[in-house]
């Protein structure tokens, strides 16, 4: 379990499991996001399992306040490879 969104003030609406950057390996995507303006979490967090542990190696953080209830993912451009939906 990695709770760097918790820890941070942060929530977590739901989660996904997908390879999202077409490496042929599984990540987490967590979406979610703060509870508060005060408190910049981003609303997108990718783990990816290193042997030990989950990493965070990728995140997007809306510019403006926001949350994400919901990921998914798939190959909505026909280009052959994965994009995350939120």
């Amino acid at each position: 379990m990695n709770s760097w969104i918790f820890r941070n003030g942060g929530a977590n609406g739901d989660c996904y499991i997908g390879d999202c950057d077409n490496d042929g390996q599984n990540e987490v995507i967590m979406s979610g996001g703060s509870y508060s303006r005060d408190i910049e979490i981003p609303e997108i967090v990718i783990l990816k399992w290193n042997g030990l542990f989950l990493e965070k190696v990728g995140e997007y953080d809306d510019p403006a306040f926001g949350y994400a209830f919901m990921t998914g993912l798939g190959d909505v451009d026909n280009n052959s490879e994965n994009e995350i939906i939120v």
